[in-house]
């Protein structure tokens, strides 16, 4: 209800709105959502508030109360996919941990040992490309939101005006195929934007600049 934000977190306090399910909460139909406010001196005061076991109406309905007038734009969002070396960098990754091993107990005749290695390999490379593909982010007007989870689903949103800084990094490996990263911080926290083109994360870069300075 209204009383519980105004009692336990101020709504104009609140920074980032995260909601998500993991896998058996998707089965059931059922939510989490995580409110995180400004960073205080005050003794006591709460920095987060999370509720779980709320339907997908609850959800929507809390994200209405948060946002006011912004909300409408959430769900408008055109959501943009990231590179697909989020996903590959992953691959090679996860390979130089398994395959070693399982050569190893190949030469061994370690078969039993070599299929639990396998399934394990399996489903770390199903887990890479589940987070590949669920990853995204929208840049609108008066919001920004990401995407993500690997098995389960999570979500964060947060209105542009509480932006506090934007800073682009880039790896060695990232300059070599024009790739950056982006995050965005507030007063509660970060959110992040992984792998994608350069010229794209500098024009976002730019508009969120825009958008805190007007």
């Amino acid at each position: 209800t209204d009383s519980s934000f105004n009692t336990s977190l101020p709504v104009d306090k609140i920074q980032l709105v995260k909601w998500s399910q993991n896998l058996l909460q998707r089965l059931s139909g059922i939510y989490e959502i995580l409110m995180k406010q400004a960073s205080s001196q005050e003794v006591g005061e709460q920095k987060s508030f999370k509720v779980v076991g709320l339907s997908e109406c609850n959800v929507f309905d809390t994200q209405a109360y948060v946002f006011k007038e912004r909300y409408p734009e959430l769900y408008k969002l055109p959501m943009n996919g990231i590179n697909k070396y989020y996903f590959i960098r992953r691959l090679f990754i996860w390979s130089y941990l398994f395959l070693p091993i399982l050569m190893v107990l190949g030469v061994l005749g370690k078969w039993i040992f070599s299929i639990y290695i396998f399934t394990l390999y399996g489903l770390a490379l199903w887990g890479s490309y589940l987070s590949f593909k669920k990853k995204k982010y929208g840049v609108g007007n008066e919001m920004l939101r990401i995407d993500g989870g690997t098995f389960g689903r999570k979500s964060t949103a947060m209105p542009l005006f509480k932006v506090q800084n934007i800073s682009l990094t880039e790896t060695p490996f990232q300059r070599r195929r024009k790739l950056s990263s982006l995050i965005i911080y507030t007063a509660s926290g970060e959110m992040k934007i992984p792998e994608i083109r350069r010229n794209k994360a500098i024009e976002i870069l730019n508009y969120l600049n825009y958008k805190v300075e007007v």
